[in-house]
């Protein structure tokens, strides 16, 4: 509830910054009931643990029942004046600057039909001044009320004469009688006055009643990490991969994946962890799967969700992406017999290992087993929380030792380089936690990343001992939590079970839906990085993918949490996750997260008037709902959205009615059949974020320089050949971020110096003659993080930048570029980078020796040179290095002492006349894979004879893909090669795509 509240709060007061002083009556009822709610807010924290001690009936709670009430009250409380508030902000953005437009857009509010009005006159029927005045007696006053009466009459006078016309030749009396009066001061006026009132009775009732039911008011929130402390605490929880008191059975569960079977097994090894929600099954399949995948030709990871429609789709996806092949664009609409034929092609004499993660049924299993060929040697991992017949084996897991426990509570609490006096003053304190999270892995390491937020304060850790007696962990680390936090938690554990929500993505939903607590001297966007950060911290979000350089790319919500936050979401009425063919949208709730339930088929419909959608801030629809999602479109009214997520639109267009959205802050239609946006996009004054990458969407409609909002317009991908045209003033855009996939123009590069706040910029079709203007804006632009350039095809540019670009971390260029290697040498920030088609002449590796903190080169069709070496000591932190179609390559030299000395993944393909492998490979100890594909036999045996006479020790794996069989009939590849699997590629690539070059765009 505190979550709810403390959106309403975070409105209110962005409210008198969206509009100036012409609305100062509005401002001024609104200001009054933020701090009648400010009043109300302290109570919650503990009414909102009280009310969930007494619902999980652990411990009798005094007023438990009018507790739960009460709790509820303020949600709905809340939820109308919320309601009211948007529709008041959506009523003042449709009013001109002009007397009579005012006039017009007034006359609202004493009508019985605007949708505002009505609202207002519901809360007050509800919420009467009076507790004696009957609902339906209720009406407006026809009586001048001073008390709320801002307009005097000299200022109704000129309204009235430039506005309409009208002449008042009437007496005072007879004017404040009339209905100019009623229109433009006594009803409008008198109606917030009683909206106002009514507010600030019901929330003095629920102070009183907080009093009288002893609820005690929160007086020490936890505070925000520092940014130096969270950064630190992210990278320690990144790097602790070991699994506490898990040895013993880790080393079963690898001894039976990795036991001979026989070579034409008519069955597969089936192996069960079972245990309890929080035990750990996913966590030891992980650390399994991640450790032996290099012993097996094809690997899949698929989520089994409660809900579910096929299965078949996941697990092609999921083999293709091992052997880096994109799936097909029409993958989920293949019928079952292609599927099953492509993925037997895939596994006919192959070692397969797939893991089945969530909630597997024995049908499930056995619809797998049926579309194994033979002669495959399958290992299938399966986490549940109980037995499923027909398993091999069965791991059931059991709770942690004490000692482990009392490890892991110390990893996670950041303690274990404290001082010895503090820790032995929380000992005992400890033991009862420990004893109290009953051995659970999920409960101890979210308690201590609740702990680690508490600096050593050992009458914190006591506190925390005596709630944990009270409700379980996750109660406690929810109630913990700040309101913002509580809000952004509640939205990550909406978005469906089976996705890895990417970081940067959550973060501009969470700018979009206003879940931000923006301290002073910091950005919003590092303000909610910083809030992201803290609840992996906490435990509350998961990492689910992190980058080379240690960044998370990918997080998600575990299922036991998410459970917790659906359910509380929709208690509070913060947000409601639906699913198609199920029940109807609860009262006032104004977000919607629509899914699909498992025994859902293609062909269910949604009953649109179940949803009212009128009310709704947010919207998002899964991927599976795309079917669905236009007859929602066409019956619904959405224009208190301030965000609309819709990947996967089957549709081509969209209605013109969208640029009624007027509050819509944040516009997602990515992986779309889009061809073409409504020119009423210009009127979405308040937009931040556009996402229409891989779509076909070929030009943006004109005036969208109005859009000064803007901060990220993401047109198409950093990798994609695709650019959008952009016939528009950008350079007014000057709260523009992020800019990517624009077709550069002379007049787009000379407008992109004045967009010196970039951070990330991508341009394609570069021409030549772009060379003078695009390096003039380059170096005006000083906090740039990420560029791409991407050449006209037979171009050939010149960057003539100085700008040194301090900050600039990834760098993607596809063409000729002229003394590119010289320019790029000087990026010594940089920690990616991709280059193709560059025919580059001078050897690259050499040439970039001193770049000393990347860790990620990719060469694709870059270079025309027969020879390649490293020197000693050189890419000290290179952890990724892919040399592609480098077709005269002929020679790699040796790889001198101290040099790569961290590379992990070595990935060569499609060179065809080098032939023997470099000197010096062997002795690169930190290196895991070596992928190759398409290349010359020499060179193969080569790989393989270098591989067997390792030690069985050593943990290079070698993967050889041969993928020139599938999928024959695909068309040309509309992809740049650099970021192609090793065949052909498709335009739209799903979310779970692959490529060499496994870096996700956000």
């Amino acid at each position: 509830m505190a979550a709810t509240l403390g959106n309403l709060i975070r409105k209110l007061k962005h409210f008198s910054t969206t509009h100036d002083s012409k609305f100062h009556l509005i401002i001024d009822h609104l200001v009054v009931i933020e701090e009648e709610l400010n009043r109300l807010q302290p109570y919650l924290t503990d009414a909102e643990w009280k009310r969930d001690v007494h619902e999980s009936g652990s411990k009798a709670v005094t007023h438990g029942k009018e507790i739960s009430r009460w709790v509820s009250r303020v949600a709905v409380l809340a939820a109308e004046v919320e309601d009211i508030i948007v529709t008041c902000d959506l009523h003042l953005l449709n009013i001109g600057d002009s007397t009579l437009s005012k006039l017009i857009h007034y006359w609202p509010f004493i009508t019985e039909n605007d949708h505002l009005t009505v609202k207002i006159h519901t809360f007050l029927s509800r919420y009467p001044q009076s507790r004696s005045t009957p609902v339906n007696e209720f009406h407006l006053p026809r009586t001048r009320g001073n008390e709320h009466f801002s307009l005097t009459l000299t200022e109704l006078l000129p309204l009235l004469i430039a506005g309409i016309g009208i002449v008042v030749r009437a007496c005072h009396t007879s004017f404040i009688t009339s209905w100019p009066y009623r229109l433009l001061g006594m009803d409008f006026v008198q109606l917030w006055g009683k909206f106002t009132k009514a507010v600030k009775k019901e929330i003095k009732n629920l102070n009183t009643e907080a009093l009288l039911m002893q609820l005690t008011k929160d007086v020490q929130a936890s505070q925000p990490m520092p940014e130096q402390d969270s950064r630190k605490a992210i990278e320690m929880i990144i790097g602790s991969i070991s699994m506490f008191g898990r040895a013993k059975e880790l080393e079963q569960l690898e001894l039976w994946l990795l036991a001979a079977e026989e070579k034409e097994s008519p069955t597969p090894t089936v192996i069960a962890v079972n245990g309890k929600a929080g035990i750990g099954k996913t966590s030891i399949a992980a650390v399994a799967y991640e450790s032996l995948q290099k012993h097996f030709d094809c690997h899949a990871w698929i989520y089994v969700p409660p809900y579910r429609t096929r299965l078949l789709p996941d697990i092609l996806r999921g083999l293709l992406r091992s052997i880096s092949v994109a799936a097909p664009e029409n993958i989920d609409s293949l019928d079952e017999a292609t599927m099953k034929q492509t993925i037997c092609l895939l596994l006919t004499k192959k070692k397969l290992l797939l893991v089945l993660d969530g909630h597997p049924t024995k049908k499930e299993l056995e619809n797998v087993k049926d579309i194994l060929p033979s002669g495959c040697r399958a290992k299938i991992i399966l986490t549940s929380h109980s037995h499923i017949p027909g398993c091999t084996h069965d791991l059931v897991l059991p709770p942690l030792t004490p000692q482990d426990g009392f490890h892991l509570l110390r990893k996670r609490a950041f303690l274990e380089s404290q001082n010895y006096t503090f820790w032995s003053s929380i000992e005992s304190e400890a033991k009862e936690i420990l004893q109290t999270c009953d051995g659970l892995p999920l409960a101890i390491a979210t308690i201590g990343g609740m702990l680690s937020t508490k600096q050593m304060d050992a009458k914190k850790w006591s506190k925390v001992r005596d709630m944990l007696k009270e409700a379980n962990y996750i109660y406690l680390s929810y109630a913990d939590l700040r309101p913002v936090l509580k809000s952004c938690f509640l939205h990550a554990a909406s978005f469906p079970s089976q996705d890895e929500i990417p970081s940067k993505k959550l973060q501009r939903l969470w700018i979009a839906e206003g879940f931000v607590a923006q301290p002073d001297r910091m950005t919003v966007e590092e303000a909610t990085r910083l809030q992201l950060d803290e609840l992996i911290q906490r435990n509350m979000i998961q990492v689910a993918r992190v980058g080379k350089d240690g960044e998370v790319e990918t997080c998600r919500v575990l299922e036991p949490m998410r459970e917790f936050g659906v359910k509380r979401s929709e208690q509070d009425l913060a947000s409601v996750v639906l699913n198609v063919g199920g029940r109807a949208m609860p009262e006032r709730v104004h977000r919607v997260f629509l899914q699909v339930e498992r025994s859902s088929t293609n062909n269910t419909t949604i009953e649109v008037d179940k949803l009212k959608l009128s009310r709704l801030f947010s919207f998002f629809a899964s991927e599976e709902c795309k079917n669905q999602i236009p007859s929602i479109i066409s019956a619904s009214n959405f224009k208190l959205l301030s965000v609309l997520e819709l990947q996967h639109l089957p549709n081509d267009t969209l209605p013109d009615a969208l640029g009624d959205l007027v509050l819509l802050h944040y516009l997602g239609l990515r992986r779309t059949r889009l061809k073409v946006l409504p020119k009423s996009l210009k009127k979405l004054r308040r937009l931040q974020t556009l996402d229409i990458r891989d779509t076909f969407v070929k030009d943006l409609p004109p005036g969208i320089e109005v859009l000064n909002m803007l901060k990220y317009l993401l047109l198409a991908g950093s990798f994609s050949n695709e650019v959008v045209n952009v016939e528009t003033k950008i350079e007014v855009l000057n709260h523009l971020l992020t800019l990517a996939g624009v077709k550069l123009t002379e007049d787009i590069a000379e407008q992109l110096q004045h967009l010196s706040q970039l951070q990330k910029l991508s341009v394609g079709e570069v021409r030549s003659k772009h060379s003078k203007s695009l390096s003039k804006s380059l170096d005006k632009m000083e906090y740039l993080g990420s560029l791409t350039i991407k050449c006209f095809p037979g171009e050939k540019i010149q960057i003539l930048s100085s700008t040194p670009l301090e900050c600039l971390q990834k760098l993607r260029i596809g063409g000729q570029v002229e003394n590119l290697l010289d320019w790029v040498s000087k990026k010594r920030s940089l920690k990616y980078l991709y280059m193709w088609d560059c025919m580059l002449t001078e050897d690259p590796l050499s040439a970039l020796k001193h770049l000393p903190n990347l860790v990620v080169l990719s060469l694709c069709n870059a270079y025309e040179g027969e020879q390649m070496q490293v020197d000693a000591d050189r890419f000290p932190r290179l952890k990724k290095l892919s040399i592609l179609r480098c077709k005269m390559l002929k020679r790699w030299t040796t790889i001198k002492e101290g040099a790569l000395r961290k590379l992990e993944t070595l990935t060569i393909a499609h060179c065809p006349k080098l032939t023997v492998l470099p000197i010096g490979l062997e002795k690169l100890d930190s290196l895991t894979s070596l992928e190759l594909a398409e290349m010359p036999e020499t060179f193969i045996k080569e790989a393989r004879k270098l591989h067997s006479s390792l030690p069985k020790s050593s943990i290079l794996s070698l993967l050889v893909r041969d993928t020139s069989q599938l999928f024959p009939t695909r068309p040309a590849p509309k992809r740049f090669p650099m970021s192609m699997p090793v065949n052909q590629m498709r335009k739209v690539p799903t979310r779970e795509s692959p490529s060499y070059e496994s870096k996700r765009e956000m």
